[in-house]
């Protein structure tokens, strides 16, 4: 595969180790696998508001699991839930996903349809770390082997998404919503039956596309602290990575890094922040080339170029462009890498950011978590703070 001039001018290897993470511990996907949720055909919305009832609920009374759905009329709370193993239901075999499991918090059945009965569960999990709702869900399926039978894109942070789970002896069909609301993830599904899927599936979809959560949390599922580089630019990350700079003493070139640990004092991913001055009269290539070698991965190569990936990028970005590549270990016994890079112009400095992280098919969730840490630094990166009293600050 060909790399992009953005690239190609720049990517060197030579310096950094890497701790190499048991590969027992890891759970991998290739995500062109993912099959994407196939649409379906609603009733029109007068016949389904006539087969539907409005529920309305704030369960534990905490404002931020208020939702509202649309379930059918005959449906009535269940006051024994439908019996699972609840680690199964919670995803709890990933402890590292959440530190607080609430649980179910609602759940309504129907009458039954010969010896087939339909569900409706809402959960709420509390989360520790920034993910996204969609690498959380496919991390969670993962995790508990099921059936992923189609997920939707991430929007607003909320996917949708259908999966098929053996219970005894009964196959069921599970219709998925999950939000991503402050520093919690709620689920909502409707389960019903392989038998009776056919005659329910319309229902099944415009009942779940209903769901929604009255109050939105404004904030992510960690807080964010602020580097603050001499004061010329500025650039929010989660606590939970831990800020390695050494001190900055010329506003024309500035770089720190941001590392956290996996498993024992294993890394689990690295993002490092370089920053040239305009002043200095080079172009993005030539800014790019000057930090080749603080790119290095010693035991690794790059093999191919994985994606562009879209990013939301700060007001005062004009340019911005990143990309992902694959990096396979030289060495036997060692993991697969990721390496990826982001390149901005602003008015008065150059930023490049990277990111080391195990491959997607490595290790999914430390990946995903990467993934998301990247897009909160490279999406808040900037040249002005209005509210630099209250940061940190690297001089």
């Amino acid at each position: 595969m060909r790399y992009s001039k953005f690239i190609i001018l720049t990517i060197c290897f030579s310096l950094l180790s890497i701790v190499v993470v048991p590969q027992a511990l890891a759970v991998g996907i290739d995500l062109k696998t993912l099959k994407p949720l196939k649409p379906v055909e609603f009733m029109p919305k007068d016949e389904f508001l006539s087969k539907t009832k409005l529920v309305e609920e704030t369960p534990f009374e905490d404002e931020f699991l208020s939702y509202s759905i649309y379930l059918p009329k005959d449906w009535v709370i269940n006051e024994a839930p439908f019996e699972k193993n609840m680690d199964d239901i919670e995803g709890s075999k990933d402890k590292a996903l959440h530190n607080r499991v609430l649980g179910i918090v609602a759940s309504y059945i129907s009458p039954p349809t010969g010896h087939e009965r339909s569900f409706f569960t809402l959960e709420a999990l509390s989360l520790n770390y920034e993910i996204g709702v969609r690498d959380w869900f496919i991390n969670y399926t993962l995790s508990e082997g099921k059936s992923l039978e189609g997920i939707s894109e991430e929007k607003d942070n909320r996917i949708e998404a259908v999966y098929v789970e053996v219970d005894k002896d009964t196959t069921y069909i599970v219709k998925v919503v999950a939000i991503i609301n402050g520093p919690r993830v709620v689920i909502a599904r409707y389960y019903t039956t392989q038998k009776i899927f056919k005659t329910d599936k319309i229902l099944q979809s415009q009942v779940i596309d209903s769901f929604e959560l009255i109050n939105k949390e404004d904030r992510g599922i960690e807080e964010l602290e602020t580097l603050g580089l001499l004061g010329q630019s500025y650039f929010d990350y989660p606590i939970s990575w831990q800020m390695k700079a050494d001190k900055v003493l010329s506003i024309d070139r500035m770089s720190a890094m941001m590392q956290r640990s996996s498993t024992g004092s294993a890394l689990g991913g690295e993002i490092k922040i370089f920053l040239t001055n305009k002043d200095l009269g080079l172009n993005r290539s030539a800014a790019l080339a000057f930090y080749k070698d603080d790119f290095g991965v010693e035991n690794y190569k790059i093999t191919s170029l994985i994606e562009k990936v879209p990013m939301n990028y700060h007001q005062e970005i004009g340019f911005g462009m990143t990309e992902a590549y694959m990096l396979e270990p030289t060495v036997d016994g060692m993991i697969g890498f990721e390496f990826w890079i982001s390149m901005m112009e602003g008015e008065d400095y150059y930023y490049i950011l990277t990111m080391l992280t195990p491959s997607r098919q490595e290790n999914f969730y430390e990946w995903a978590r990467n993934v998301k840490a990247f897009r909160v630094v490279v999406g808040n990166a900037r040249r002005t703070n209005e509210d630099g009293d209250y940061y940190e600050f690297i001089r």
